[in-house]
């Protein structure tokens, strides 16, 4: 919720196909939104790109946002698969990476930051609601089996997971033990789609929404 306003910025992700009968598995694209207190919805968001195994569904969700009232920006936590956010050192392959994406109120982005365990090639689980703010510091949490830095790594050979805390600030550049890529605002958006108001009403996504909200409201 942005301060002493009725606007509120929120995520999560789509599932594309009702067929896998496990959500783990089914195809996902990531959807970020600004809308008011009133329903009315200010303009809608999706992140989504090829899965780096060939043939398989792409599957990246949203599962945090923080907004910088001073700065009046967005940040966006991703668990991704897209392969148009990582790069050949994180040995891409079907498992998820950690992206952040800044975007301005609007929703254009501005960067982004991927994270990886690279060599580990294990799914880096994110935590629902996982991105808080301090200051200038974001902080999320989440969980794997095993894990891969430039000083060290530790590879699982059971079901164990481990649980872990993310501390991240923008135009700092002393994180170097992690596989970071960084992206600019142009890459970011060409894994982006951004309707506005009146985009989602003639392409039916308002429509939709509307039918949604007077179910609920029944």
């Amino acid at each position: 919720m942005v301060n002493n306003s009725d606007i509120f910025y929120a995520c999560g992700d789509f599932q594309t196909s009702d067929s896998p009968g496990d959500l783990a598995s089914a195809a996902h694209t990531a959807a970020v939104f600004r809308m008011n207190t009133n329903g009315i919805m200010i303009w809608y968001s999706v992140f989504t790109g090829a899965n780096a195994a060939a043939g398989s569904d792409r599957q990246d969700r949203c599962y945090g946002l923080s907004y910088n009232d001073r700065e009046q920006e967005v940040t966006a936590l991703l668990q991704i698969k897209m392969t148009e956010l990582r790069e050949e050192k994180f040995k891409k392959a079907d498992f998820y990476d950690t992206a952040l994406i800044l975007m301005d109120k609007n929703g254009r982005p501005k960067r982004s930051i991927t994270i990886s365990w690279a060599a580990a090639q294990t799914d880096i689980f994110l935590s629902n609601n996982a991105l808080l703010t301090d200051q200038s510091y974001l902080y999320w949490a989440g969980w794997s089996s095993g894990y891969s830095t430039l000083a060290q790594n530790s590879t699982s050979t059971n079901a164990d997971s481990d649980a872990f805390t993310f501390r991240y600030q923008w135009d700092m550049d002393y994180y170097t033990c992690l596989f970071t890529k960084k992206h600019s605002g142009s890459e970011v958006r060409a894994v982006q789609t951004l309707y506005d108001s009146s985009s989602l009403k003639s392409e039916g996504l308002w429509e939709r929404y509307e039918s949604d909200i007077k179910v609920h409201k029944a």
